[in-house]
């Protein structure tokens, strides 16, 4: 049995949304405004214009003043192009995708291949957000937990998630397999139960050192 994906939308990932195109006060991450607008990078072609993304590889140029204009300290000097996505580039990435998706779309549907979407996957991870455990991963650069450091592989909860995705779409199909289960991936250790009841007195209120809280295995 044949199973596919779809492509996801790779100009919504951290390693092109986590740097603001705009100068930022490193002491408060916040834009650095003019008569209340936020001052532009400079890109290779002048100020970057309003929807330019900036990849995290212009981070070590910008520590170094690359990209940031001498009346604000920096050198004065363009990023370059190579990490840079102007909006025309970002059009065509995104143009790219929706063609090459309609294919996905119209090839598998002709041979009734199942396929997930992994596009709105991504999207909604990146709006919404998955909550697990009661943590919300999202798509935020280091502290989102579902992006690796680089900012385009997945973490291994990005990938458990992704894996339980492609398992949904084959249950939905015939199949019977199990899910992936989350919880090694959250970096909790597993609680000890009993009759599927966690228990423990260290979370017990100091006023009453001997009692001890239970949580099901959906709350822990």
């Amino acid at each position: 049995r044949i199973f596919a994906a779809n492509l996801p939308d790779v100009t919504s990932i951290p390693f092109v949304t986590t740097i603001p195109p705009v100068v930022v006060n490193p002491s408060t991450g916040q834009p650095v405004l003019n008569n209340g607008q936020p001052i532009p990078l400079i890109g290779p072609n002048g100020p970057l214009p309003t929807g330019s993304l900036v990849t995290l590889a212009a981070s070590s140029l910008l520590a170094e003043g690359v990209g940031i204009p001498t009346s604000l300290g920096g050198r004065g000097t363009p990023l370059p192009d190579e990490v840079v996505i102007d909006p025309t580039e970002k059009a065509t990435i995104v143009d790219r995708v929706t063609v090459n998706n309609q294919a996905i779309r119209d090839i598998c549907g002709a041979a009734s291949i199942p396929v997930i979407d992994m596009n709105t996957i991504l999207r909604e991870l990146g709006t919404q957000g998955r909550v697990i455990g009661g943590v919300t991963y999202t798509s935020s650069f280091l502290t989102g937990g579902i992006f690796s450091y680089d900012g385009v592989h997945p973490t291994d909860m990005g990938y458990a998630i992704v894996a339980n995705e492609w398992i949904h779409l084959m249950n939905a199909n015939g199949g019977a397999l199990p899910e992936v289960d989350l919880l090694p991936f959250t970096g909790i250790s597993t609680p000890t139960t009993t009759s599927s009841v966690a228990r423990s007195s260290t979370l017990a209120p100091a006023a009453v050192p001997h009692t001890a809280w239970e949580f099901s295995a959906e709350a822990y």
